[in-house]
């Protein structure tokens, strides 16, 4: 079963661990204290289930790197309706499961916009 996590980018701060309301807002638990606020953000992003090569979990927002033979970048955009089954896997939920060993995450579209191309594409 795979693991539902979310994270938050707010303010230029990355929050992990957040619960996502219906509003665009997310509730922040203080664990020391066990104290709940609830905020609005910039952005919410879900996790894939799905780690990179290296064992880092993947996010929607986040920038991957690909080379086998070719120089690839591409930004998750998970539960997206686009396939591409050239580059060998599509999005929602399963991206590119089958060869993710061949990918790492290089960093995220809100603390690494310098990372973008006119040339990287969305899975």
């Amino acid at each position: 079963m795979r693991e539902i996590k979310f994270r938050a980018w707010d303010n230029g701060e990355m929050l992990n661990d957040v619960i996502p309301t219906n509003y665009g807002e997310i509730i922040t638990v203080h664990p020391m204290i066990n104290d709940l606020k609830l905020r609005k953000v910039d952005a919410i992003m879900q996790y894939t289930g799905l780690k990179d090569k290296n064992g880092k979990e993947i996010y929607e927002g986040d920038i991957v790197e690909k080379n086998e033979g070719e120089y690839s970048r591409e930004v998750i955009e998970y539960g997206g309706e686009q396939t591409d089954y050239e580059s060998g896997g599509y999005a929602y939920g399963i991206f590119l499961e089958w060869s993710i060993d061949s990918y790492i995450v290089i960093g995220n579209i809100y603390e690494n916009p310098e990372l973008l191309t006119s040339s990287d594409k969305s899975v």
